[in-house]
């Protein structure tokens, strides 16, 4: 049965190794795996020592159960080759050829074994591995170690991995069902099948049901070209799936999944708490004693760890457990618990919690310990005889942290905090007071009625510094890092009043299901008693810690005071809720005397309270009304006597940000007004354009009298102030056509055209030249239709600016009158003229904060600074930018609504377009040489179209003079033959062999004459063509090209 069986799943696995997807075949995993690692030292992945040494390790190990693999394989082919020929179906031949290439193989894996454990010989050992480890924790880096590398090249032992797994995969076509039949023998025996008649019951089970699967599956894939379909897949795996409980998998390797590298050593941080234990010394004096910190757990982290095989489930092991190695950096071995495991998807998460533990305070070093995680077999998989077996993984760095925590108030009156808050910063800490004086000295933090249960636990959080922010410890984080608080009534006497009563005896302090609280009483221990109304006991709060006996981590004090039964602290909440569209404007915002008995005076109980109660009850001066806020900082605030309404307020108290208008009388209509500047809403445009929300808040508390302090508590309210994004300039989308080179995108810059009664407007403010040359001050606002209308929608109080993106040569400059506008960095916006909108929103550039005159943008150009001629010459276009600026602290970049592009980019003309268009032509052998003019070969015409030549009269010749053009340069000595028998030579070496003779003339009155001579004493026979570089300078640069001429032989 075993046999048949076994064929069938043999059968299995020829059908292709395309179904490793489905979990079929551990063999290719193996194999993908061995790879992996090859990858990893190929690739430089793997570059500690520690891991280098797994590396080399976990290779040998892979390549010795390959050996084993082999040996298995090559004795059941021996064995099968033995068994009755006609038992085997003509499957001998192919048996023992099979038998020969894993021979063959196996004697290459050998050798590959050989050259690895060659490595590993004289590789650093595992107590080495420690040391080094160690000293590292100790040291500046691994810079020794990796000297001591050296001469171990992964690339040895990468191409010995890589000859055994090729040799490997060569075999596995005809022997994969010896791996499959060692790893089924295996999984049978790790489920505890190893009896023959156990063996045979479990299998005939299973096999009755898949055999006929297996084999319609095996003949649909042979129809199909042997490939094996989604399909047929799935159908094989529904087969194997019945087998599936014999196959689970025994662990046989764990490597660490790290959280970081650190200088190529893999590495696990734990944070955790720190703390020098706090003693009681004398009466109520706490110091912290010795020189020893404490550290708890932080809370509960996860570490992970691959499995192999991948089929390794979570009831395959024991619960796992840590082993270190110790540290120099660590006096003692840390107590890492491990709390829960699971094993999903070949990676094992283990939960730990590091219990507590003691290093010395002035240790400077990092907390490191180098550790593994071992995992012990499950029962279900151990061996006969096989007992206590573990799979340990590699070795990691633990490396620990620590932040201190220490005790913070939620509740407390004398911060403003009537209701649960933790308000701790970088800059400033809610700690309560550090001594029992200086609770002495303090305000009550709370108050609350004689008759009633205080709870002392909701008035009280944790808190530390990590990465220089305070961080909230709550309740809940302290419980699951075993730390606690409690709370006690000192004993040591507090007297207060003539009578020096001690107002200890007047407070019970204890605990009912998790929770603390406190009750008034007299020293007789009577409760609810009068007697202790006013009366202001103190209480001591501890933060302990139960993993070490109930150390004290941290101590505080703050006082209560019984009061008279009397209508609650209220909080009101945001009372009112404003809008402010971002601009260059403060904002300010009011609520009235109406608003303020609706929203606060009549909800503050049942019966609400009087307009005069409020007066008369509560305590209107700056002492004890305070404004706070946790989004900006908040500025001054002013208590004043009926200054009437919102005008005289903003008017007279525009420098303070909260004012409330005391007026007994109630003759003006406003109660309060809160004012916040823009440097106090700050930078927001960015978040309002990405949809967040961005709001300011103001939080007010206003305490009552002190006469009526046992009768009423403070009022608490808040407002708070939506900025909402305003709607936003957009560039003007009216072109005048005429002007650009694609509308919106690309606009031309023209010099200024030539007035045939050469003037010139505005020149004495836009002109570098004499008003006679040609200039380049170019009239921006003319690209828009109405003129220099560029921008749209811009809010009253805003600016805009235009200016050329920052990577624009620094020789372009924008002007208007009579300063320069911008240069091409983008301005302070001081330098910005304020632009002004017509009763549309439109925004003209063309005014100035004078008002009284035009200031157009015009781009100009000045002919004398580097780099400007190849503006005009690049053919590039140069981006301009513009920018809204709603303040000093919010700016925008304008965009077209059509595109959602911004500005516009302009690309400068030329003023002429110079070439020639012909060919000079002489005759060889003429007595008086041969002459011919080469002006007209040149043409001229400049970017209106106009023709431009100096020896035509009216326009053109003045146009020359305009654009300032040159005699045309032809360089003739520097002419070279480019045809003929004397191609690449000089002319003057061909034709003028005698320095004494030219080969050309040029004529002397001021004409584009040349006179051709041969004095070369050859004639040229079948003509040949010149070459000669020509250029025509103008104003604005210069125009080289090439003059062609050809030589034609006499004719004679």
């Amino acid at each position: 049965m075993k046999t048949r069986l076994f064929r069938t799943v043999v059968a299995f696995f020829f059908a292709g190794m395309a179904l490793t997807w489905v979990g079929c075949s551990d063999y290719d995993q193996d194999i993908a795996d061995l790879n992996s690692r090859i990858d990893e030292l190929t690739t430089g992945k793997i570059a500690s020592i520690e891991s280098q040494y797994s590396s080399l390790q976990s290779t040998l190990n892979s390549l010795q159960s390959a050996d084993a693999a082999m040996t298995s394989k090559i004795a059941a082919l021996e064995a099968s080759a033995k068994q009755d020929v006609a038992d085997l179906e003509g499957e001998q031949a192919a048996i023992q050829q099979a038998l020969a290439d894993m021979e063959a193989a196996q004697k290459t894996l050998k050798e590959t074994i050989a050259a690895v454990e060659a490595q590993l010989d004289g590789f650093l050992t595992k107590s080495d591995l420690d040391a080094t480890l160690a000293s590292y924790a100790t040291t500046e880096a691994l810079a020794e170690v990796a000297a001591a590398l050296d001469g171990v090249e992964d690339a040895v032992v990468a191409k010995a991995i890589e000859e055994a797994t090729k040799a490997a995969v060569e075999a596995a076509g005809k022997a994969l069902e010896e791996s499959f039949q060692a790893k089924f023998d295996a999984a049978l025996a790790s489920a505890g099948l190893v009896t023959e008649d156990a063996l045979k019951a479990k299998i005939d089970e299973a096999a009755a049901a898949m055999d006929q699967k297996i084999a319609d599956a095996i003949a649909k894939a042979m129809e199909n070209n042997g490939e094996v379909s989604v399909d047929i897949a799935k159908e094989l795996a529904a087969a194997v799936e019945q087998i599936a409980q014999y196959l689970h998998g025994r662990l046989t390797s764990l490597l660490i999944v790290p959280d970081l590298y650190e200088d190529g050593i893999e590495t696990v941080e734990f944070k955790t708490l720190a703390y020098t234990e706090w003693t009681k010394s004398d009466k109520e004096a706490y110091t912290q004693k010795g020189n020893k910190t404490f550290t708890t757990s932080y809370l509960t982290q996860k570490v992970n760890y691959t499995v192999g095989p991948k089929v390794v489930a979570t009831e395959d092991i024991e619960k796992p457990v840590f082993v270190f190695n110790e540290a120099e950096t660590r006096a003692a071995t840390p107590a890492l618990e491990v709390v829960d495991y699971a094993i999903k998807g070949g990676v094992l998460t283990v939960d730990v919690v590091k219990r507590a533990a003691m290093a010395t305070v002035n240790n400077v070093e990092p907390m490191i310990w180098i550790g593994a995680l071992e995992a012990p077999i499950a029962a279900a998989h151990l061996m006969e005889g096989e007992e206590g077996a573990v799979v340990r993984s590699d070795w990691a760095k633990f490396k620990e942290y620590s932040v201190v925590p220490y005790i913070a108030s939620l509740i407390d009156c004398n911060e403003a905090k009537p209701i649960a808050k933790f308000t701790c910063t970088a800059n400033g800490h809610d700690h309560f007071s550090a001594t029992y004086e200086d609770a002495q000295e303090a305000d009550p933090s709370q108050y609350a009625n004689y008759n009633a249960e205080l709870n002392l636990t909701e008035m009280v959080t944790g808190c530390y510094m990590e990465d220089g922010d305070a961080v909230e410890f709550t309740k809940a984080q302290m419980a699951k890092s075993g730390l606690a608080l409690n709370f006690v009534a000192p004993t040591e006497p507090y007297t207060i009043g003539s009578n020096n009563t001690d107002q200890q005896k007047f407070i019970k302090v204890y605990e009912r299901d998790g929770v603390w609280y406190a009750k008034a009483k007299v020293p007789s221990g009577a409760e609810n008693n009068e007697a202790s109304i006013d009366k202001q006991p103190i209480v001591r709060v501890e933060l302990i810690d139960t993993n070490n006996n109930n150390a004290i981590v941290d101590v505080r004090y703050f006082k209560v005071e019984w009061t008279q039964v009397k209508a609650p602290n209220v909080e009101f909440g945001v009372i009112k809720s404003f809008n402010y569209t971002l601009c260059n404007c403060d904002f300010f915002g009011t609520i009235s005397w109406e608003e303020f008995v609706t929203e606060v005076l009549s909800e503050y109980t049942d019966e609400g309270m009087s307009y005069g109660e409020f007066y008369t009850y509560y305590n209107l001066e700056t002492t004890s009304m305070t404004i706070a806020s946790d989004d900006h900082v908040v500025g001054d605030m002013a208590i004043v006597e009926d200054e009437g309404d919102v005008d005289n307020l903003v008017a007279n108290y525009a420098d303070y940000e909260f004012v409330h208008n005391f007026d007994t009388d109630m003759r003006s209509n406003t109660a309060m007004m809160w004012h916040v500047t823009t440097k106090q809403i700050g930078t927001v445009i960015d978040d309002l354009l990405a949809g967040k929300e961005v709001k300011k808040t103001l939080d007010v508390v206003i305490k009552p009298k002190d006469e009526h302090f046992a009768d009423y508590g403070p009022i608490y309210f808040s407002f708070e102030v939506v900025i909402n994004l305003p709607e936003l300039a957009v560039m003007s989308e009216e072109y005048m056509h005429t002007f650009w080179k694609d509308a919106g995108t690309v606009a031309r810059i023209f010099p200024v055209q030539y007035d045939t009664n050469n003037t010139f407007t505005g020149e004495e403010h836009y002109g570098n030249g004499d008003g006679n040359t040609v200039v380049y001050n170019y009239p921006l606002h003319n690209l828009y239709n109405p003129n220099g209308v560029f921008v749209k929608g811009l809010l009253p109080c805003s600016l805009w600016n235009m200016f050329f993106a920052a990577d624009v040569a620094a020789d372009i400059i924008i002007k208007q009158l009579p300063e320069n506008w911008f240069a091409p960095l983008k301005p302070d916006w001081n330098k910005c003229a304020p632009a002004e909108t017509d009763e549309n929103g439109n925004c003209n550039v063309s005014c100035t904060p004078s008002k009284d005159g035009a200031a157009e943008a015009w781009i100009v150009l000045d002919e004398g600074e580097d780099g400007v001629q190849d503006l005009l010459n690049s053919g590039a276009a140069y981006k301009i930018e513009f920018d809204g600026h709603l303040n000093p602290y919010n700016d925008y970049e304008i965009m077209n609504n059509s595109t959602r592009k911004g500005g516009f980019a302009v690309e400068f003309v030329k003023p002429l377009e110079i070439k020639i268009v012909g060919e000079l032509e002489f005759t060889d052998q003429q007595t008086l040489g041969d002459t011919k003019n080469y002006h007209n070969l040149f043409s001229i015409v400049d970017c209106f179209g106009e023709k431009v030549d100096a020896f035509v009269d009216g326009l053109p010749a003045a146009l020359a003079k305009y654009y300032e053009v040159s005699e045309y340069d032809v360089l003739w000595n520097e002419a070279v033959l480019v045809s003929g028998n004397d191609a690449g030579k000089k002319a003057e070496d061909v034709f003028s062999p005698e320095e004494a003779n030219e080969w050309y003339v040029k004529h002397r009155d001021g004409s584009d004459n040349i006179t051709f001579y041969n004095w070369s004493g050859a004639v040229v026979e079948e003509g040949c063509r010149i070459k000669a570089p020509a250029t025509v300078t103008h104003k604005w640069g210069a125009e080289k090209m090439d003059l062609y001429i050809t030589i034609n032989p006499s004719g004679l």
